[in-house]
């Protein structure tokens, strides 16, 4: 978690973009299943991907292990 926080903070310098990510995460974190926008098939594990969106031209990419764990990618 720590080095997406890192990534985020670097790559998104405009602070709505940064609460819209953090407001997502936060969603993601609750229910992963419940948000996602469109299902994009399986990562190389064998996991559901999915997506979910933070503005028209950024898109949060993560897949579901059998635990719910969430990967960002």
């Amino acid at each position: 978690m720590d080095e997406l926080a890192e990534y985020v903070f670097y790559e998104f310098l405009n602070v709505k973009i940064l609460n819209m990510i953090k407001e997502n995460i936060k969603l993601l974190k609750s229910d992963p299943f419940k948000y996602a926008r469109e299902k994009l098939g399986k990562d190389k594990y064998g996991n559901s991907m999915f997506s979910i969106e933070v503005t028209g031209d950024i898109r949060m990419l993560y897949s579901v292990d059998s635990i719910n764990c969430i990967v960002f990618i």
